[in-house]
């Protein structure tokens, strides 16, 4: 999720409310991951299927608010950068699809069989990779939402150096 919202974030980011309020709301869906992140074991036995709901929470609540933010600037080109809109519509999909998905993944973790959590977990990989390689294939494929002028090679770069640190 740091990396969907990067990839927003050195495109339409700009120093707002409306900016820290999101940026806010994303921190505390990291805080939740971190929170459940010491008691993840997924394949173990006994492994508490709590963890698994609250990071299916936490996803879908992400997801929505990138959906939501997409759909701000969707808005924002909707009458000055027409050729913005079918890639920003893309985008807005592939996240609500995010959702939808990840959402109906919730209830499935309350069930204390583990191969439906097992499977569920699978889900869970399926949907962020498809996710990812969709959102930068749009990105690729369409000159107006590029990372060409943007500062992300940057922000990998520091990040690389955080994780080596």
């Amino acid at each position: 999720m740091w990396y969907h919202i990067t990839l927003y974030d050195v495109r339409f980011a700009h120093d707002s409310i409306y900016e820290r309020v999101f940026k806010t709301l994303q921190m505390i869906t990291f805080v939740a991951f971190a929170l459940v992140g010491s008691n993840f074991k997924p394949a173990t036995k006994g492994a508490n299927n709590l963890n698994f709901e609250v990071l299916s929470y936490a996803l879908t609540l992400v997801h929505f608010l990138m959906a939501f933010q997409y759909s701000v600037v969707f808005i924002c080109c909707f009458k000055r950068v027409k050729k913005a809109l079918i890639p920003l519509a893309l985008h807005i999909l592939v996240y609500l699809a995010a959702v939808v998905v990840l959402a109906i993944l919730i209830p499935r973790f309350k069930d204390e069989n583990a191969i439906v959590s097992k499977c569920s977990f699978f889900w869970w990989w399926i949907v962020l990779v498809v996710e990812t390689v969709f959102v930068v294939a749009i990105s690729c494929s369409h000159r107006i939402l590029s990372f060409k002028k943007s500062h992300l090679m940057e922000r990998m770069h520091l990040l690389t150096l955080i994780v080596i640190g």
